[in-house]
């Protein structure tokens, strides 16, 4: 089942939606060309960590998810999406927690189908790492996302370790992505190397315009 379809059936749309008309959305700052990651009521990064709490069923009424609307990163099948998780209170279990990803409108998310989306010690587990092996269409991320949003399975989620392909997400205190240098000096003396570029002119181009060539 893809996320678009668990969208239809758990409503995120209305978290975000409920959100927004709450004034609750918290915009975490992000690199160029990577969107802008927002955390939903619920959710907030602290300590470098995502914190995703729906214990509060009137602030969180369809769950809590941390998204970003336009992540811009290139994946292609075989590429691996991972994370790693502390739950308290709740258990891994009914598409929670997720990391969802689309693609020119399909949807691909950790969980559905994937005998590993609850990490090696399965169902019910309240700690461990997913791993989940891409299949869905080669091409940019668009709409990406952490869920936590089985309402029948309430609690508090810790998310850490987050890795969709080559792109690291980084919710560190100065919130710049992991993969991405931000000076002509981090593309030196084979720096480039470090970002996935391919050579140190094409790192230099990113910092001063943005222009992603990886």
């Amino acid at each position: 089942m893809r996320e678009q379809q668990r969208h239809g059936r758990r409503r995120l749309g209305g978290v975000i939606a409920a959100g927004a008309a709450m004034g609750l959305l918290i915009a975490a700052p992000a690199a160029a060309n990577h969107g802008e990651w927002t955390a939903n009521p619920g959710t907030t990064v602290e300590g470098g960590a995502i914190v995703m709490d729906t214990t509060d069923e009137a602030l969180t009424p369809a769950g809590t998810s941390y998204e970003n609307a336009d992540l811009g990163v290139e994946i292609e099948s075989g590429d691996v999406i991972s994370f790693a998780y502390e739950l308290e209170g709740a258990t891994c279990g009914g598409g929670q927690p997720r990391i969802f990803v689309e693609v020119g409108g399909t949807y691909s998310n950790t969980f559905d189908g994937n005998p590993d989306g609850c990490g090696d010690d399965g169902m019910g587990a309240t700690s461990g790492t997913v791993t989940y092996v891409y299949d869905g269409p080669d091409g940019t991320i668009g709409h990406a996302g952490i869920v936590f949003d089985n309402t029948s399975n309430r609690g508090v989620a810790t998310i850490t370790e987050v890795t969709i392909g080559d792109y690291t997400l980084d919710v560190s205190d100065d919130g710049e992505d992991a993969d991405d240098p931000t000076t002509k000096d981090d593309c030196k003396n084979g720096g480039w190397e470090d970002y996935g570029f391919r050579n140190q002119g094409q790192c230099i181009r990113f910092v001063n315009t943005g222009q992603d060539s990886r």
